[in-house]
C-alpha cells in the first residue's frame, strides 16, 4: 500500500516536472517574442522622434522666414 501511493506521489512530481518545464519554455518564448518587439518599438519610436525634430526645426525656419518676408512687406508699405 505505501509502495502505491510512494509510486502515485512520484508519477505526480513527474507530471508536475514535466508541466513546469513546459511552462518554463513557454514563458522563455514570450519573453523573448515581448523583447523583438519592444525593440521594434523603440525604434520606431526613435526614428518617429528624430523625424518630429526635423519637422519642427522645418516648422521655425519657415515661421522666421515668413516673419522676415512679413517685415519686408510693411517695409514697402512704408515707402
Amino acid at each position: 500500500m505505501l509502495v502505491n501511493f510512494n509510486e502515485e506521489l512520484n508519477n505526480k512530481v513527474d507530471e508536475l516536472t514535466k508541466e513546469v518545464r513546459e511552462n518554463d519554455e513557454l514563458l522563455m518564448q514570450s519573453t523573448l517574442r515581448s523583447k523583438f518587439e519592444l525593440d521594434n518599438l523603440n525604434q520606431a519610436n526613435k526614428a518617429l522622434t528624430e523625424q518630429l525634430k526635423k519637422e519642427r526645426n522645418e516648422k521655425e525656419v519657415s515661421m522666421k522666414d515668413l516673419e522676415t518676408l512679413n517685415e519686408q512687406q510693411r517695409e514697402l508699405k512704408r515707402v
